[in-house]
């Protein structure tokens, strides 16, 4: 989103199959990726970047990337 709120921005992941991830209610850029918070403010997972568009959960083994466009 580009709503950006005391530095973060919204994201809604209630449907998600990660359930650190259901706890997220924002995120914010880091130097190295990004971190999706919990609703205290607490840290619910970090990424890192890996590639253009690509990014790795600093634990879990989660992989995030961006869609083909078609």
């Amino acid at each position: 989103a580009n709503l950006v709120i005391d530095g973060v921005r919204p994201v809604l992941a209630e449907n998600c199959g990660i359930p650190a991830a259901t706890r997220a209610k924002s995120w914010r850029a880091t130097a190295n990726g990004f971190e999706m918070l919990a609703a205290d403010g607490s840290v619910a997972m970090a990424f890192h970047r890996t590639g253009e568009d690509a990014f790795e959960a600093t634990s879990g083994g989660f992989t995030l990337s961006r869609a083909p466009m078609s």
